[in-house]
């Protein structure tokens, strides 16, 4: 979506022109990946019953530690380390997982056991989340090099990782579908996470504006139009949807 592609162009330029804003923007990462992409649970070894899953999910909580690590160690060493100015409000992984998509971890922290059709919603929230990461770090990447290039390194090294997640929750969407013979609700899951974070992120938009014009951000006039539109549709369209309902013939199988 071209209007789409404009506004994300906007919004990370005046970011990243913006030293006060790039302080605040890169403590927002921090607190993203500190708080983790699935909450929760700390190890799945043993809850999904498939060895394959239970690996690379491990490694992936693993890896989202060591990027909220990277980014403290990054901030403090610059004495810019202030996690305690980014408002509740703007995580947006944890209100998108709130809406349902991994709402199968609360299972786990009961010790509740999982039927795996119900992992389905819960990687293709996680894939939405990683593809969302990797379009807008690698765009902030780019921007920084000239004047951050502490943080661009940085960010092309969770961009490293942030691919290899993307890519094997997307299949590990494709193999619980076709395991479980739903792969259509699979595909759909897919793709209505995808549109859900993407829009969700897009209703945002204005209010982390708000955000950082307090923080020296220059945004042009066009762009402040679009989001005064997003903000006026904001009040009168949801934008975060919860993933698909479960077939009737799939959520049989859960309660059998």
């Amino acid at each position: 979506m071209k209007l789409e592609r404009w506004l994300t162009q906007e919004f990370f330029q005046a970011i990243c022109k913006s030293p006060d804003a790039r302080v605040w923007y890169q403590n927002f990462l921090f607190v993203l990946e500190a708080d983790g992409e699935i909450p929760g649970i700390n190890n799945v070894t043993g809850k999904l019953d498939d060895d394959w899953l239970e690996s690379r999910l491990n490694k992936h909580m693993a890896d989202e530690h060591r990027h909220s690590e990277m980014w403290k160690k990054l901030l403090i060493s610059q004495g810019k380390f202030h996690p305690e100015e980014v408002p509740s409000w703007t995580n947006t992984v944890k209100a998108f997982c709130s809406a349902g998509w991994t709402s199968v971890t609360e299972k786990f922290s009961r010790g509740e056991s999982v039927h795996q059709v119900e992992l389905i919603p819960l990687f293709a929230g996680v894939h939405a989340l990683e593809t969302f990461a990797i379009q807008r770090f690698t765009l902030m990447a780019n921007l920084l090099k000239p004047v951050d290039p502490a943080a661009s390194e940085l960010l092309k090294i969770i961009i490293n990782d942030e691919q290899s997640h993307a890519a094997y929750t997307k299949q590990a969407v494709e193999r619980l579908g076709k395991k479980m013979d739903c792969s259509e609700y699979a595909a759909k899951c897919l793709d209505k996470g995808l549109q859900s974070y993407r829009w969700y992120c897009l209703s945002l938009m204005p209010r982390l504006v708000g955000i950082l014009q307090k923080k020296e951000a220059k945004f042009s006039k066009p762009f402040l139009i679009f989001t005064n539109i997003i903000s006026w549709y904001s009040k009168f369209h949801k934008f975060l949807s919860p993933p698909p309902p479960l077939p009737t013939s799939v959520s049989s199988i859960i309660q059998a």
